[in-house]
C-alpha cells in the first residue's frame, strides 16, 4: 500500500515538472514591439494668396490744422467763456480781457473824427463862398473891361475928359483885384477842404485802431476745432503773443516717418500706409504718403515722409506716437501661423501632413520640412520657399512632434 502511493507521487511530480517546462518554453517566446500612439493635431490647407512687402517704421501723429491762440494785446482776464475739450465755431468767443484804457481811447478817436468831418463841412461852405465871390468878381470883370473901352474910344473922340477916363480905368483895376482875390480865395477854400479829408482819414485810421483794439479784448476761435488745455485762468495778465490755449482739427492727421534714403527709389506719393496697434498687431488706419521731402537728413540718413490718415472716428489723436507699414507693393505668396513654425538658429521648419506606408497600412505622419521664411505679417510668417500651395502642415502640438511622428488630424 505504501509503495503504490510513493509511485503514484513519482508519477504526479513528473507530470509536474513536464508542465512547468512547458509553461517555461512558452515564457521564453520574444514579445510583440509596442505601437506608437499618434499625437492629436490641427493641420491646415496651404493656399497661395496676395502677400504685401511693407516696411514698419514708428513716427508721430500731428494734426494737419492745429493753431495757437494768442491775444493781439495784453491786458487782465475778465472771464472764460470756454471749457478745455470743447468744439467751437469758428469766431467763437473763448476769452474776454478787462477794458482798461482802449475804450476811452476808442470814443475818443470817435470824437476827432467827427471833428475832422466838422471841419471839412465848413470849408465845403467855404469853397462854396468863394466860388460865388469869383463869379461876381468874373461878371465885374467884363463889365468894367467893357466900360474901360467905351471910355477909351470916347476920350479918343473927345467926347469925354480926362476924368471920365481914369474913373473907368481905376473900376477895371479894382475888379482885376477882385477877382484876383477870389481866385485866392477859392484856393484857399479847396486846399482846407484837402486838408479836412486828410484831417478825416488820420482820425478814421486811429479809430480803427482803437476799434481793433477794443475787438481784441474779445479772444475769438480763429477756426473751428477742439479746445486743447488752457494754462491761464481768471484775473491772469496776458501778454501779446503768449498762448492761451490751442484749437485743433483732428479730422485729419499727418504721420511724420524717417523712412531711411536707401529706400528712396521705392518712395513715391500715394502709397498705402497702415497704422498698426503696437499690442494687438491689428491694423487700425489706413492712409496714404502725401508729402516726400526733397532733402535727406544729413545726420541719420533719412528722408522725411509725411502721411495723411481720416480720423472720423476719433481714436487717433494729435502727438501720438505709433507704427506703421509703408506697403511697398503686393506679390503672390504663402502665409502660415506663427505657432506652425518652429526655428534652429537661423533655419525655418514647419511639420508637413504626409503618408507614411507601415506593415501595409498607410498612416499619417508629420514630416518635418526646412523653410525659407520671408517677412512677419502680423501674426504670419511669410514662406518664401520649402512648401507649395495645397500641402498641409500641423498648426498645434507641434512641440511634441518630431520627423516621422504618427499623428491624428482633427477638425
Amino acid at each position: 500500500m505504501v509503495k503504490h502511493t510513493a509511485l503514484q507521487v513519482r508519477l504526479w511530480l513528473a507530470v509536474l515538472c513536464i508542465s512547468v517546462f512547458m509553461n517555461a518554453c512558452g515564457k521564453g517566446e520574444e514579445p510583440t514591439a509596442k505601437t506608437e500612439a499618434p499625437i492629436a493635431v490641427k493641420v491646415a490647407t496651404l493656399s497661395s494668396g496676395q502677400v504685401q512687402s511693407s516696411s514698419e517704421f514708428v513716427g508721430t501723429l500731428e494734426a494737419a490744422k492745429l493753431v495757437n491762440v494768442k491775444p493781439e494785446i495784453q491786458g487782465q482776464i475778465q472771464q472764460i467763456l470756454v471749457q478745455p475739450g470743447d468744439r467751437v465755431e469758428k469766431g467763437t468767443p473763448m476769452l474776454i480781457l478787462k477794458p482798461d484804457q482802449t475804450v476811452p481811447q476808442f470814443q475818443s478817436a470817435q470824437v476827432g473824427v467827427a471833428n475832422a468831418k466838422t471841419a471839412r463841412e465848413a470849408a465845403v461852405r467855404e469853397r462854396e463862398v468863394a466860388a460865388a465871390q469869383l463869379a461876381t468878381a468874373q461878371s465885374d470883370l467884363e463889365l468894367a473891361e467893357t466900360n474901360f473901352g467905351r471910355a477909351k474910344y470916347l476920350l479918343d473922340q473927345g467926347a469925354i475928359g480926362q476924368f471920365q477916363y481914369d474913373q473907368a480905368k481905376n473900376n477895371l483895376d479894382g475888379a482885376r483885384n477882385r477877382l484876383k482875390s477870389a481866385k485866392d480865395k477859392l484856393r484857399v477854400a479847396e486846399v482846407g477842404i484837402k486838408q479836412a479829408e486828410g484831417n478825416i482819414q488820420q482820425a478814421q485810421a486811429q479809430a480803427d485802431v482803437a476799434r481793433v483794439s477794443v475787438g481784441f479784448k474779445q479772444i475769438v476761435s480763429p477756426m473751428a476745432g477742439i479746445i486743447g488745455d488752457i494754462p491761464v485762468k481768471t484775473g491772469d495778465y496776458v501778454t501779446t503773443g503768449q498762448t492761451v490755449t490751442t484749437i485743433t482739427q483732428n479730422q485729419e492727421l499727418d504721420l511724420r516717418l524717417s523712412v531711411p534714403s536707401n529706400d528712396n527709389s521705392r518712395l513715391r506719393l500715394g502709397l498705402p500706409v497702415e497704422l498698426i496697434d503696437p499690442n494687438t498687431r491689428q491694423k487700425i488706419a489706413t492712409g496714404s504718403i502725401n508729402f516726400i521731402s526733397p532733402n535727406v537728413n544729413t545726420q541719420g540718413q533719412s528722408i522725411l515722409v509725411k502721411a495723411r490718415f481720416q480720423n472720423q472716428n476719433g481714436q487717433l489723436k494729435n502727438g501720438q506716437f505709433v507704427k506703421a507699414n509703408i506697403i511697398w507693393g503686393q506679390n503672390s505668396g504663402i502665409l502660415v501661423p506663427i505657432t506652425a513654425v518652429t526655428r534652429t538658429g537661423n533655419q525655418g521648419f514647419v511639420f508637413v501632413v504626409n503618408q507614411n506606408a507601415k506593415d501595409q497600412q498607410a498612416q499619417t505622419v508629420a514630416e518635418q520640412r526646412p523653410v525659407t521664411l520671408g517677412e512677419v505679417k502680423g501674426d504670419q510668417y511669410e514662406i518664401i520657399q520649402g512648401i507649395k500651395p495645397g500641402e498641409q502642415i500641423v498648426v498645434s502640438n507641434i512641440l511634441k512632434l518630431r520627423n516621422g511622428a504618427p499623428i491624428q488630424p482633427q477638425s
